[in-house]
């Protein structure tokens, strides 16, 4: 077997991993050690769903010509896209889980050329605040677990959104140095493997703590090292962001910002999240624009949607539109595409994804990609040089010396850097009196996973046991 050290996609972790080919074929994929992120663990999503790289691949470009899609060449795909914008009238642009930070910095600076000012790569729903790294990054750090005394965790299903960081949770909480308080959603069979507080799904839960009329609040006042774990499902809907302005008057309250101990950790559970917020791959930093680009389709207005990767959208809403998928699997996007261009996964190019830590990793090609299948970076400089585009970059280190100065984490690739946090969401009324259910599904929650059977046969199983059965 070829072995090749890498980064792991499957969530936001970034754990590190060795993957094993054998005759251009992923047999496998193992932990690597470090202490930092993943120990010698890793999740079984990730060690397992390794077959679905094999399953469902594009692996040549495609044009839709009456409801049919026709193989084309390189040149051919391009032309169509060319002629394509020279019809549409505002274009926007949408990013998946999986992508990488140099493709999506590229694609980010072709589309603002053409005068694109619709972006977005947060997922559907969910108000993250970007106005600083820090509101969405995990700021205590995954190694910071170990020295924390206090742990709240808020709308987040850890053990099924990050199962290793629930594992390293746990491990603090069997020292006796962590107590731990859960508020959101019933857990039903994913209940934390330790004892916790059950705090309710109460949103009103936030309030009380901070006029210390909660039971639970003279714990979270005897804190030195308290913090606060916030789920996407915590961030559903506008209201998201007056609870992020509640979750930052508590952090301040009670030790959770300090000048050597940052609190507060959003949870993202996309490996492509971080890095594309730091691509600054958005048109309004707390306002999430998704929904915005569908009325805008529905109206008329905008009629060209590039998808970098993106499946989890309402595609009957983007029907008006004529849509471009650049992506390594025949997923929801491609079946809604009019032109397909097939990328590269995360094992067939070396590109940087950045954890949820704020940490920039490079993953490293194991083999190559299918058939007439691209490098996601070189198949976008191809398309900007058939567009007459000319980047402020010719090759990918150029890419990366933009990226280092978007942010300091890319100087310096493996590294960390502190953030501040001054102000985190926006003052507000919160009407809604409780979270939103999780969503249901484990294991097939991106285009790789939901091809491999072995995921297939673990969501059969699990869902199952939530119905009872």
């Amino acid at each position: 077997l070829q072995k090749t050290p890498s980064i792991d996609v499957m969530d936001a972790m970034g754990s590190h991993i060795r993957i094993d080919t054998h005759r251009m074929i992923v047999k496998r994929i193992l932990p690597r050690p470090f202490d930092a992120i993943n120990g010698e663990w890793l999740s079984n999503k990730s060690r397992y769903s390794c077959d679905g790289l094999a399953q469902q691949r594009l692996d040549q470009p495609y044009v839709k010509k009456n409801n049919t899609w026709t193989p084309v060449s390189w040149e051919n795909a391009f032309h169509e896209i060319q002629q394509s914008l020279t019809k549409h009238k505002e274009l926007a642009a949408i990013a998946g889980p999986l992508v990488d930070c140099e493709s999506t910095l590229v694609l980010k600076d072709i589309l603002t050329s053409l005068k694109c000012t619709h972006f977005e790569c947060r997922p559907e729903g969910v108000y993250i605040d970007a106005r600083t790294r820090g509101a969405y990054t995990f700021n205590s750090t995954i190694a910071g677990i170990d020295h924390a005394d206090v742990a709240l965790l808020i709308g987040t299903d850890l053990r099924r959104e990050a199962p290793l960081l629930a594992a390293r949770l746990r491990q603090r909480y069997l020292t006796g140095d962590l107590k731990v308080a859960y508020m959101g959603p019933d857990l039903k069979e994913n209940n934390l493997t330790h004892a916790y507080h059950d705090l309710g799904n109460t949103v009103t839960v936030l309030d009380d703590l901070m006029n210390n009329t909660h039971s639970f609040s003279p714990i979270l006042s005897s804190a030195n090292y308290p913090l606060i774990i916030v789920g996407e499902t915590a961030l559903k809907g506008e209201q998201g962001l007056f609870i992020l302005n509640k979750i930052h008057n508590l952090l301040q309250t009670f030790k959770g910002i300090q000048p050597h101990w940052n609190g507060y950790n959003f949870l993202a559970q996309s490996a492509g999240l971080v890095g594309a917020l730091d691509m600054g791959f958005i048109s309004h930093a707390t306002h999430n624009s998704l929904e915005d680009i569908y009325a805008k389709v529905e109206a008329g207005h905008i009629t060209w949607v590039y998808l970098h990767g993106a499946d989890e959208l309402d595609f009957d809403r983007l029907k008006k539109a004529f849509k471009v998928y650049q992506g390594h699997h025949g997923d929801k996007g491609a079946m809604h595409a009019d032109v397909i261009l097939p990328g590269a996964a995360y094992t067939e190019k070396e590109a940087t994804y950045t954890n949820m830590e704020g940490r920039a990793q490079r993953t490293y090609a194991a083999l190559n990609p299918p058939g007439m299948a691209k490098n996601d970076v070189t198949l976008l400089f191809e398309l900007a040089r058939h567009l007459n585009i000319a980047l402020p970059y010719s090759n990918v280190e150029g890419v990366r010396q933009k990226m280092a100065a978007h942010h300091k984490a890319y100087e310096h690739v493996g590294t960390l850097q502190s953030h501040s946090l001054e102000a985190l969401g926006l003052e507000g009324s919160i009407t809604r009196p409780s979270f939103e259910p999780y969503e249901q599904e484990n294991y097939m929650t991106n285009s790789i996973s939901r091809h491999s059977q072995i995921m297939a046969q673990c969501e059969k199983i699990h869902g199952g046991l939530n119905h009872g059965k």
